[in-house]
C-alpha cells in the first residue's frame, strides 16, 4: 500500500503539478514505494539491469566526485584571497587566480555617480543640454552613449540622431597629429614638447593640431597623455607623455588642452575612480578605453558615460533593458547624455564645426574627396617645435656647431627617411606610425605581437614622427662632401672626415614594452666609428630614456644630442642646430642613469609566475619617488640630471635670494569650495620665482 506522501505525489503526477521541487507532467509513470522509480529507469536504460552496467555508473560517479573534491582543495579558503597560505603564493606554479573576483574591494566603487553641476563656464551649455535631453527618448539617449561602427576611419563614432538634428561625433587619435588619413601634418610628439619646457610652444602646437582635427570633422581628439610618463622606464608609450615630473607635465597638458579646446575640439584625458567627478569637480564625460568595458550595469553606475568603439556587448539595447527593469535609473542615463551634449555645445560644435568624419574616409587608396587640413600659418610652429625638443648633453672640443666642414660622414639606420610611407590593407604601419620598423614584421605582428616589442631600434630610417633627414640639402648649400652608409654596422670610415655623425634611434610602440634602454648593435656602431673618426657626434631619435655609459667616455665621442621625436621638420631642425642657425635650448624631461639598476622601476614590476600570472599586478610601492625624486632619495648620481641641457652659449646663475613672505598661507591641505580641477585654494600662488638674464647673441642683447 502506498504511503500518504506517495499518494500525494501520484495525485500531483496526474495533474502536472509541482510537489517539493519535483516537476512531473501528464503521462509520467507513477512512482511506487517499492521501486522508487527504479523500474522506470531500468526500462529506459536496460544495461543498468546488469552488474557490469551498475559498476560502470559507480566508476563514473567516483571520477566526477574525485575531480570535484580536487577542485575544491585547489580553491583558496574564504578570507585568504588566494594568498600563499591558501596554496597560491607567487612561487607556487600550481595555483593561478582565474577570476577578478579575487580583487573585489581593493578599489571600491563610488556610488552614486555625481550629477553634472552645470555651473560657471558650463552654465549655458548645461542648460542647452538639459533641454535637448528632455526631448529625447530612452533609446535615443542610450544611442548617444554607445559607440558603433561607421563608414569612416574615425577611431570611434557616435551615429547621428536626425530627429533632434544631432550630426554624430567622431573620436580619433592621436598625440602627434591625426592618423589614418591624408593631408595633415606630423607634429612633434609629447616627449619632444616635454623636452622644450615651453608652455607657449605647447599652446601653439595644440592650436595647430586641433585646427586640423576640426577641419577633418573630428569632435574628440584622444589626447593628451597625462602620465605617469616614465614610471616604467621601458614602457612603450612614454613618448606620448610630456614628462615624468607631474608639475612639468601638468603645465604642458594645461596649455595643450586649452589650445585644442579653444579651436572647438574636445580633448580626452584619463581619470581616477572616485576622484574625477567628486574631488576634481569634472563636468565633462568619461569615455572608456577601446574595448576596455567589461561590464554593463556596473560601469553605468560607476561613472562611465560613453563606451567605445562598439557598445552593444554591454550597453546599447541591454542598457535600455537595464533602465526598464530598474537596474540603472534613467536619471543616471540622463546625466551621461547631458555631459556629452554639454561638451558638444560648449565647444560650439552645434554651430561651427565640420561634418563629423568628413575628412576621415575609410579607404584612402580609393578615389575620395580631399579635405586638406594643413595650414601654412603653422609651418613655423612645426619647425620651432622640432628645434626646441633637441637636447644637447655633451659638447667637447667645440665639436658643435659645425664650422664649414669639407668632408662629413653620416652613419646609422636613422639618418634617412623610412622606406615605406603609405596606406595598405589591414594593419598598416603607416596608420600606426611604424614605417621605420621592419614593415613585413610589423603588419604581421602588431596586434598581440612579439615582433614590435622585440626590437629596441627601427632599422629602416628615421621614425615617421621624426620626418627625415635634411643633411643632403645642407651639403648643397655649403659645398660639403658627404660620405654615408645607413645599413652597415661596421662601415668603412674615412679618417679625414671633419666630423662623423652617427644617427640612431630607440623604437617604442603601443602594446609592448621596450626590450632595453641600450642595444649592442648601435653601441657597437658608435664605437666602431669613433675608433676611426676623432670627431664623432651622436644623435638619437629616442622614444624614451636611452642609456649612454657604454660609449660616453670614449675620447672621440665629442657630442651627444637627444633628438627625441621632432615631427615632419626633423631634418631641417637638426641641420639648423648643427650649423648654428638655431641654438639648442631643450632640457631633459627625465633622468638619464648610469645603469639600469639605478631606476626605481626599470622594467614592469610584475611577477613572472605564480598566482597572478593571469592578472598581472603593479603595487606602486615606490610611492612618489620616481625619476629624480628616486635618485635624490637614494643618493644616486645620474649620468644626466632631470632638466639638464647645454646650449652654444655660456652662462651662470648668481646672487640668489630666497625670502618668506610675511603673510604667506602655509596650510598644508586645501579647504575651499570645489570647482573644476579641485578646491579653489589649490590655485593660490604659494611660491613665485622670476628670473631675468642677459645673453649676448649675434652682437645683440636679448632678454631670456
Amino acid at each position: 500500500m502506498a504511503s500518504a506522501e506517495n499518494q500525494k505525489v501520484n495525485a500531483a503526477a496526474s495533474t502536472g503539478e509541482h510537489v517539493s521541487g519535483i516537476s512531473l507532467s501528464r503521462g509520467s509513470p507513477p512512482l511506487d514505494a517499492k521501486s522508487g522509480g527504479v523500474s522506470w529507469i531500468t526500462r529506459h536504460f536496460p544495461f543498468l539491469r546488469t552488474k557490469r552496467g551498475i559498476a560502470m555508473i559507480v566508476a563514473v560517479i567516483l571520477v566526477i566526485v574525485g575531480a570535484g573534491l580536487a577542485g575544491l582543495a585547489a580553491l583558496p579558503k574564504k578570507g585568504n584571497k588566494g594568498t600563499a597560505e591558501a596554496g597560491g603564493g607567487a612561487g607556487n606554479s600550481g595555483y593561478s587566480i582565474t577570476s577578478d573576483e579575487h580583487f573585489y574591494g581593493q578599489s571600491p566603487p563610488v556610488y552614486p555617480s555625481p550629477n553634472m553641476a552645470g555651473t560657471g563656464a558650463w552654465a549655458s551649455s548645461y542648460k542647452k543640454a538639459r533641454e535637448q535631453v528632455g526631448r529625447m527618448t530612452l533609446d535615443e539617449k542610450v544611442h548617444l552613449t554607445t559607440g558603433l561602427q561607421s563608414n569612416t576611419s574615425c577611431s570611434g563614432f557616435i551615429r547621428p540622431i536626425s530627429r533632434i538634428s544631432f550630426p554624430g561625433m567622431c573620436l580619433s587619435d592621436a598625440g602627434n597629429g591625426l592618423r589614418n588619413t591624408d593631408s595633415v601634418s606630423s607634429w612633434s610628439s609629447g616627449i619632444h614638447v616635454g623636452a622644450s619646457w615651453n608652455k607657449s610652444l605647447a599652446y601653439q602646437r595644440g592650436t595647430g593640431m586641433g585646427s586640423e582635427f576640426n577641419k577633418k570633422g573630428v569632435n574628440v581628439l584622444l589626447v593628451p597623455v597625462v602620465g605617469p610618463m616614465g614610471r616604467v622606464v621601458l614602457s612603450g608609450r612614454n613618448w606620448e607623455g610630456f614628462s615624468s615630473d607631474p608639475y612639468l607635465a601638468g603645465a604642458l597638458v594645461y596649455k595643450t588642452v586649452e589650445a585644442i579646446q579653444n579651436v572647438g575640439v574636445i580633448t580626452s584625458v584619463k581619470s581616477l575612480n572616485g576622484l574625477l567627478k567628486t574631488e576634481l569637480g569634472f563636468e565633462g564625460f568619461v569615455v572608456s578605453d577601446w574595448s576596455a568595458q567589461h561590464a554593463g550595469v556596473a560601469t553605468a553606475l560607476a561613472e562611465l558615460d560613453m563606451t567605445m568603439p562598439e557598445g552593444d556587448n554591454f550597453w546599447g539595447f541591454k542598457l535600455v533593458d537595464a533602465v526598464k527593469n530598474g537596474s540603472v535609473s534613467e536619471s543616471r542615463v540622463d546625466d551621461m547624455v547631458i555631459r556629452i551634449m554639454a561638451s558638444w555645445y560648449k565647444m560650439g560644435q552645434d554651430t561651427d564645426f565640420s561634418t563629423p568624419g568628413i575628412g576621415m574616409v575609410s579607404d584612402i587608396t580609393k578615389p575620395h574627396m580631399i579635405v586638406d587640413a594643413k595650414n601654412s600659418t603653422f609651418r613655423s610652429t612645426l619647425f620651432d617645435g622640432a628645434v626646441e625638443g633637441h637636447v644637447l648633453v655633451k659638447n667637447t672640443r667645440s665639436a658643435l656647431p659645425l664650422s664649414s666642414p669639407v668632408l662629413l660622414s653620416v652613419f646609422g639606420y636613422s639618418a634617412k627617411n623610412p622606406d615605406h610611407n603609405g596606406p595598405t590593407i589591414g594593419s598598416s604601419a603607416w596608420v600606426f606610425g611604424a614605417e621605420s620598423f621592419n614593415y613585413d614584421e610589423f603588419t604581421s605582428g602588431f596586434f598581440g605581437s612579439a615582433a614590435v616589442g622585440n626590437t629596441p631600434i627601427a632599422f629602416n630610417g628615421t621614425p615617421y614622427s621624426d620626418g627625415g633627414s635634411g643633411a643632403t640639402s645642407q651639403s648643397l648649400a655649403t659645398d660639403t662632401a658627404l660620405f654615408w652608409d645607413f645599413h652597415n654596422g661596421n662601415p668603412a670610415v674615412n679618417p679625414t672626415s671633419d666630423a662623423c655623425l652617427v644617427i640612431g634611434n630607440t623604437y617604442a610602440a603601443e602594446g609592448a614594452d621596450r626590450p632595453g634602454a641600450r642595444n649592442d648593435y648601435t653601441d657597437g656602431l658608435i664605437k666602431h666609428v669613433a675608433n676611426q673618426c676623432n670627431n664623432t657626434i651622436i644623435i638619437f631619435h629616442n622614444a624614451g630614456i636611452r642609456l649612454v655609459d657604454q660609449f660616453f667616455d670614449h675620447l672621440d665621442v665629442t657630442a651627444l644630442i637627444f633628438a627625441h621625436l621632432p615631427g615632419e621638420a626633423s631634418g631641417k631642425a637638426l641641420v639648423s642646430l648643427l650649423y648654428d642657425d638655431s641654438n639648442p635650448s631643450g632640457k631633459l624631461p627625465y633622468t638619464i642613469a648610469r645603469n639600469e639598476s639605478d631606476y626605481a622601476v626599470f622594467r614592469p614590476d610584475l611577477p613572472d609566475a605564480g598566482m597572478f600570472r593571469k592578472f598581472p599586478q603593479s603595487n606602486f610601492s615606490e610611492g612618489v619617488f620616481l625619476d629624480y625624486r628616486h635618485f635624490h632619495a637614494k643618493n644616486i648620481t645620474p649620468r644626466y640630471e632631470f632638466g639638464f641641457g647645454l646650449s652654444y652659449t655660456t652662462f651662470s646663475y648668481g646672487n640668489l635670494s630666497v625670502k618668506r613672505a610675511a603673510d604667506a598661507d602655509t596650510d598644508e591641505l586645501p579647504t575651499g569650495k570645489i570647482r573644476e580641477g579641485g578646491q579653489v585654494d589649490l590655485w593660490d600662488t604659494v611660491i613665485a620665482c622670476r628670473l631675468r638674464g642677459i645673453v649676448i647673441l649675434d652682437d645683440r642683447e636679448r632678454a631670456r
